[in-house]
């Protein structure tokens, strides 16, 4: 999960941005998003963008802590 990120980590940040793109659907299976929930991870994610690429902790270990978190925190109340 952390290798993909770092590797991608471009590509996803373009990918959050539009809130749709392969790169965002597979970070979203290698965190066990189900099936059908990842629009609501896609919606999730790009809701999340200004915290994860306007600051100078947009690095892809950040990016990927933050997305977990988010993600916990949504799939607790739901």
């Amino acid at each position: 999960l952390n290798l993909y990120t770092a590797v991608v980590h471009e590509n996803l940040q373009q990918d959050i941005a539009r809130g749709d793109g392969e790169y965002l659907a597979s970070l979203g299976t290698l965190m066990k998003v189900p099936q059908g929930r990842q629009s609501e991870f896609s919606v999730l994610s790009q809701k999340t963008y200004p915290v994860l690429f306007t600051s100078d902790q947009a690095t892809p270990a950040n990016t990927l802590a933050v997305l977990t978190r988010e993600w916990e925190t949504a799939s607790s109340t739901r």
